[in-house]
């Protein structure tokens, strides 16, 4: 079993800087927020999705889940 992480926590960081950090302390993989300050799935590019995609490779770890609770109706 791996353990995972969400971004979730890291709120007050860039979404980039959390994945390193998560990485850094040994998760098996990532969740990420799929909000505001992180990810909005309305507002986000295609060539982001290539850097993020990449940043994952390069840190090895994947990511296993998009968290879309938002506290916004």
């Amino acid at each position: 079993m791996r353990l995972s992480f969400s971004t979730n926590a890291y709120t007050k960081r860039r979404l980039e800087d959390a994945i390193v950090e998560l990485a850094r302390m040994g998760y098996g993989g990532v969740e990420i927020l799929a909000d505001q300050p992180h990810l909005v799935p309305t507002r986000t590019t295609s060539s982001q999705v290539t850097a993020l995609r990449r940043l994952l490779e390069s840190c090895r770890i994947p990511c296993v889940n998009l968290n879309a609770n938002t506290a916004q109706a």
